[in-house]
């Protein structure tokens, strides 16, 4: 009989046991928060590079689940956190449920920002007007910096480049890149880049720059609480080094709001 009753005392523990288990693994699962970036303004967005975002979160107190979204695709619903370049005043409007969680900050550590239009000083084009009829390359329809803001300036000095002279490259490396590689004429890209890379290479020329305009940044759904938030907004502004390549090449860092 003692026998019989020692053999029931750890099934009778495991069975105890079963669903606190299933209970903290549901508790971890629902833990998990969804980060979404959005892709429109460029970035080496790889795999690596997700992959390390993601272990840097997780491994600091904010477990992530990381992917990418595209511009023109409105926000998941399971969005707790989300990346947009483009200025804080807009997705303050498109992302009514959320709120600022870090300020991007510029390779110039402002949090305003314009875009430029460049083309090779051996052009000698200073005026807007001359670019009529050239060739583009543009970052994205959707990038402020690389093209919104710089379209607006061209239509207003009376320039409207044709769809066939437009190249959409994608990131402002690349823009940049088509304009030294003779593939286009002019070429636009954030200002603290363009006058970032016209230090280190003389044969670019700024033709002219835009008004400056709020950075983008992170956004909290109002769901997560104010502790995880916290922990979140900490550990994004201390992303450096390789780990910033998955974000537009103007970002120097994050502002803790």
């Amino acid at each position: 009989m003692l026998k019989a009753k020692i053999c029931i005392i750890p099934l009778l523990s495991t069975l105890i046991l079963l669903p606190i288990s299933s209970t903290f693994a549901s508790t971890n699962k629902k833990a998990l928060l969804q980060v979404s970036i959005r892709t429109g303004d460029g970035g080496q967005q790889k795999a690596r590079h997700i992959k390390k975002l993601k272990t840097l979160l997780t491994s600091k107190g904010c477990p992530a689940k990381v992917e990418l979204i595209k511009n023109d695709t409105p926000t998941p619903p399971t969005t707790d956190i989300e990346f947009s370049a483009e200025p804080i005043s807009i997705t303050k409007k498109r992302l009514p449920e959320f709120r600022l969680l870090a300020q991007a900050r510029t390779i110039e550590n402002k949090i305003h920002i314009g875009g430029a239009v460049i083309t090779k000083k051996a052009t000698g084009i200073d005026d807007l007007s001359l670019l009529a009829k050239k060739r583009f390359s543009f970052v994205s329809p959707f990038s402020h910096t690389g093209y919104l803001l710089q379209i607006k300036m061209l239509k207003e000095s009376g320039v409207t480049p044709n769809i066939e002279n437009v190249i959409f490259v994608g990131n402002h490396v690349g823009a940049a890149s088509m304009l030294l590689h003779g593939d286009t004429f002019a070429a636009t890209v954030a200002a603290p880049l363009a006058r970032d890379w016209l230090t280190i290479n003389k044969e670019l020329s700024i033709v002219a720059q835009t008004p400056l305009v709020e950075t983008g940044g992170w956004w909290v759904n109002h769901r997560v609480s104010e502790k995880q938030a916290l922990v979140c907004a900490k550990i994004l502004s201390q992303i450096k080094g390789y780990r910033l390549k998955l974000f537009p090449a103007w970002v120097g860092g994050f502002n803790p709001q």
